[in-house]
């Protein structure tokens, strides 16, 4: 009877994949769980060739609610949240759900396909459903920041408009050689630095040159940095960069910029 009801439930996911949406995603996760059964969460994966990565940190929340005493039986959906990861394709999911004391938790985390609502990853496996009192709640007040979850140093687009107003102000009120620690090295020709992976150096004749160069691209087009605002912003989590337009209020004049962010620092380049 059991097995009849799995296949069936199967053959019903396959079939409103499409009608997916984020709080039919965070169920099938409870129902997957409950029933202690990954085959009810293959039909909503963005990604099938992750498949078997996805299915070990599946069973390590089944490990995990075995030796904390959770009944995944009993477990309930309460409700989700959830966090689109602007620049991207993605969004972060939070489930709630209850025990079967009535205690809701707030450990389940999710990567999302944000069109699809497909399962891209399960994040911290290993901090999920332990009955962790000291981190419960937590992670509801903290929904944006859990896109470091899964990605650690991914650009964020404010942050990124701030460097570039950073930017724009020292063009307007600086000298060429005050961008140089605000650009990254983009060559190849020297074996003793690696591509975008360090500020340019004010010491060799090439970063200067290259400084000047985005000096003089830059001046005059804004009137300050107070009146830029980003357009059509792009993040690639895979490679730490951003992209986006800024565009003057004040003289319509736009422009590319892309950074990267390295230490906690964004580079134009």
């Amino acid at each position: 009877m059991k097995k009849a009801f799995l296949i069936l439930f199967a053959i019903v996911t396959a079939f409103t994949a499409k009608a997916q949406s984020e709080e039919n995603t965070a169920k099938s996760v409870i129902m997957a769980l409950k029933h202690k059964s990954f085959y009810q969460l293959e039909f909503i994966l963005a990604e099938p060739e992750n498949k078997k990565a996805i299915e070990t940190k599946f069973n390590l929340l089944l490990s995990n609610a075995s030796k904390s005493g959770i009944n995944v039986e009993k477990l309930a959906f309460d409700f989700h949240q959830s966090h689109r990861i602007e620049g991207t394709n993605m969004l972060v999911l939070l489930i709630v759900y209850k025990t079967e004391d009535g205690t809701n938790w707030d450990d389940i985390i999710l990567l999302l396909d944000k069109k699809s609502y497909s399962i891209m990853d399960i994040g911290q496996p290993e901090k999920t459903l332990k009955k962790d009192a000291a981190s419960r709640g937590k992670n509801m007040k903290n929904i944006a920041g859990l896109i470091k979850v899964f990605y650690p140093n991914i650009p964020i687009k404010e942050d990124a408009l701030n460097a570039a107003k950073n930017i724009i102000n020292i063009v307007n009120t600086g000298k060429p050689e005050d961008l140089i620690p605000f650009m990254v090295y983009t060559g190849s020709e020297d074996p003793t630095r690696k591509h975008m992976s360090q500020p340019l150096n004010p010491k060799i004749e090439k970063d200067q040159k290259t400084a000047k160069y985005m000096f003089n691209k830059l001046s005059g087009l804004f009137s300050g940095p107070e009146s830029i605002y980003a357009e059509g912003f792009k993040s690639n989590p895979e490679n730490n960069t951003c992209n986006f337009r800024i565009v003057c209020s004040s003289t319509k004049n736009t422009e590319y910029m892309a950074f990267v962010l390295l230490n906690g620092k964004y580079l134009l380049y």
